[in-house]
């Protein structure tokens, strides 16, 4: 087994169902998952949402989602090895570059799910904000 899932079964998973259990968070609405490539919009309400979803995915689906990041996230020398380890595709807002539309591809094309948050950063009060385009 790889290191990324090792850590994402004995360290991140258990983690994540104990701030399941305090947060007396729920997923729903999974039960009409496309068995192929598709694209998912989440809600962006925490730090922690994309390793929710990353766990989630693996641990009940044994499915990959990759996820889109912000280019300001890979500048960050701490975030930057996080996006790495999830397999994160950078992005940059201001700019979409070929490159960028070519990792999409690749990625729905190997029958993975990629994941995004179109609002483009965290909601402060968990209420929907404007997505970006």
């Amino acid at each position: 087994m790889k290191f990324g899932l090792l850590f994402i079964n004995y360290v991140i998973g258990p983690i994540i169902s104990i701030l399941f259990k305090i947060g007396k968070s729920e997923i729903r609405n999974y039960d009409n998952l496309p068995e192929g490539p598709c694209v998912m919009a989440f809600n962006h309400s925490s730090y922690v949402d994309w390793l929710i979803v990353y766990w989630m995915f693996y641990k009940k689906f044994n499915k990959k989602i990759i996820f889109i990041g912000k280019k300001r996230l890979f500048e960050h020398w701490f975030f930057k090895h996080i996006m790495e380890f999830g397999n994160v595709i950078c992005v940059n807002q201001e700019r979409i570059d070929k490159q960028f539309l070519i990792s999409v591809k690749k990625t729905l094309k190997e029958g993975n799910t990629l994941g995004i948050f179109p609002e483009g950063k965290r909601s402060d009060d968990g209420k929907l904000i404007k997505a970006y385009p």
